[in-house]
């Protein structure tokens, strides 16, 4: 990867997987370098952004995770499933969106725009536990998860606010 970059240095893919690469040997100050330089060149890429976030975050950087996350919110805005995904939300075409919602979480498990969506999807059923645990977990760290109810506090405030208690769950 590091010889593509010596011939192509301002490929935002590039570093990207570099990132990608250096975060799966735990090489977390290097990989947060290369993914920020992905996300310069390309502010685009929701998975450099969530890449970057799950860096940060492990780094003990909550506040860079929580704005890298805002921006890969935005950027995942721009992809065509998720468009697809909101537009049956606005349609009120619920099982449309949560199909779409599901398809692709099970693709990227940790899409913070997905994962924020479908706790949409669970608030207009009524199911609000699931809500609550689908909107809380672009908060907690990636790869491992905290226990069920352990947010972390920049979310707090949001979730308590967001429904009451329910005995409806058929889970996140």
């Amino acid at each position: 990867m590091r010889e593509i970059l010596k011939v192509l240095p301002d490929t935002a893919e590039a570093h990207r997987l570099l990132g990608d690469a250096l975060a799966a040997q735990q090489r977390h100050g290097e990989a947060i370098a290369s993914l920020r330089l992905a996300t310069r060149l390309n502010s685009s890429d929701a998975d450099a952004w969530r890449e970057l976030a799950s860096q940060l975050l492990l780094s003990g950087d909550e506040q860079g995770a929580d704005a890298a996350h805002a921006e890969e919110l935005l950027a995942s805005a721009l992809d065509p499933r998720l468009q697809t995904a909101a537009r049956a939300l606005i349609d009120n075409d619920i099982p449309t969106a949560e199909h779409l919602l599901r398809e692709r979480l099970k693709e990227i498990p940790n899409d913070s725009g997905a994962l924020r969506m479908l706790a949409e999807v669970g608030g207009r059923l009524g199911k609000y536990d699931d809500a609550l645990r689908c909107w809380s977990m672009p908060c907690r760290s990636r790869p491992a998860l905290p226990p069920r109810g352990s947010i972390a506090p920049s979310c707090s405030i949001v979730l308590v606010a967001i429904a009451p208690r329910s005995t409806n769950s058929s889970g996140c």
